[in-house]
């Protein structure tokens, strides 16, 4: 279902050859965007940029110790 997602008009995605959906976008604030990522679980990842990939790893594992 997510590559029939449309969250900005100037998103490219495509599929990769190992199946896996790519989607690229641009962004200005990443706060609406991590919350999207986060919401994925483990069927996101995010690769580029580092500073996002952080952000996201970051968030991840403050809610995993939330759960300990």
């Amino acid at each position: 279902w997510i590559h029939r997602e449309q969250w900005h008009a100037e998103q490219k995605g495509r599929w990769l050859p190992d199946g896996r959906w790519e989607l690229v976008l641009p962004y200005v604030d990443d706060t609406e965007l991590v919350m999207d990522v986060l919401r994925q679980g483990d069927e996101c990842e995010v690769v580029a940029p580092a500073e996002l990939r952080e952000k996201v790893r970051r968030r991840l594992l403050a809610a995993a110790q939330a759960y300990r």
